[in-house]
């Protein structure tokens, strides 16, 4: 019998323990040039989020951190990138367009950390 109810427990945590958690990315204000600097680890991780976490259709945690990628690449000081040729070809997917934004984004921050936002 306790082995059962063991059973049962482990069972129950097992399916909750799968799911994973994401920032509050819409929660993010970015309105001043020294919000951008700030940021920079959330901008890290929400391109992390994107990059590992599968793909579901209308999922609405990696919109979130999509949209928050969108807003920091644009007022982000010194990431300068061309996108134009790229952007071009890959448009036609969004989620392909997210993973490319993503490991743009990820690169920079891991490569040059200190020197990406002076």
């Amino acid at each position: 019998m306790s082995k059962f109810l063991f059973l049962l427990f482990f069972s129950g945590i097992s399916t909750f323990s799968v799911c994973q958690t994401a920032y509050p990315y819409q929660d993010i204000k970015l309105e001043k040039p020294g919000d951008y600097k700030a940021t920079e680890p959330l901008a890290l991780s929400a391109a992390s989020f994107l990059l590992t976490s599968p793909f579901k259709p209308d999922d609405i945690n990696r919109n979130r951190a999509l949209n928050f990628l969108s807003n920091w690449i644009t007022g982000a000081k010194g990431f300068e990138y061309n996108l134009k040729g790229k952007i071009e070809e890959i448009s036609y997917d969004r989620d392909l367009l997210a993973l490319y934004i993503a490991g743009i984004i990820k690169y920079h921050l891991a490569k040059y950390p200190k020197v990406l936002l002076l």
